[in-house]
């Protein structure tokens, strides 16, 4: 059994460094040291089979399925149907769920494209920081942009969409 430090966290500047801090750790433990992180690996460490899976409502994008008595059937599925960019980030996003214990055991969460009553929770929130950060280290992203100031190569250099890409540099403030 994983010994897990990290607790639900608010949203604030200290939370901001420690979720910056958790990824950096997390992204040098599973020796991610390419601007392109291989979130598959990722998850695989953390004791994850990830799955491409077909969904009756395609608005699904993946979800994670913890448990604890049975860890070797802990499992990420994702939208087999949707781009690549978004099934990194739907990996990324259930990661940081697990990773920050917004979990409880023998439990399933879904992640939704159309962003239902949950999306602005803290913990859909936090969840969605932490993809960001895992697949956008602040160090790496602010290099790229600061190269090419070109937001197709930045998202294209680290496998993101256009749109999560926008966002992240927009919260760093580079756009």
């Amino acid at each position: 059994k994983k010994d897990k430090t990290i607790m639900t966290l608010t949203l604030n500047q200290n939370t901001e460094n420690k979720l910056e801090n958790l990824v950096s750790f997390l992204r040098k433990e599973t020796a991610q040291t390419d601007y392109y992180a291989e979130v598959v690996t990722i998850a695989e460490n953390l004791g994850f089979k990830v799955f491409n899976t077909e969904f009756k409502d395609d608005n699904i994008s993946g979800y994670i399925e913890v448990d604890v008595d049975n860890p070797e059937s802990n499992k990420i599925c994702v939208n087999k149907n949707h781009c690549d960019a978004r099934k990194r980030f739907t990996i990324s996003h259930e990661i940081g769920r697990y990773v920050l214990e917004h979990l409880n055991s023998d439990c399933k969460k879904y992640r939704k494209i159309d962003y239902d009553v949950n999306y602005n929770s803290s913990e859909e929130i936090q969840a969605n920081k932490f993809a960001a950060y895992l697949l956008m280290p602040k160090k790496m992203i602010t290099e790229v942009w600061n190269q090419f100031k070109d937001i197709r190569i930045t998202a294209s250099t680290f496998g993101v969409s256009k749109e999560a890409c926008e966002i992240r540099l927009s919260n760093l403030n580079l756009v």
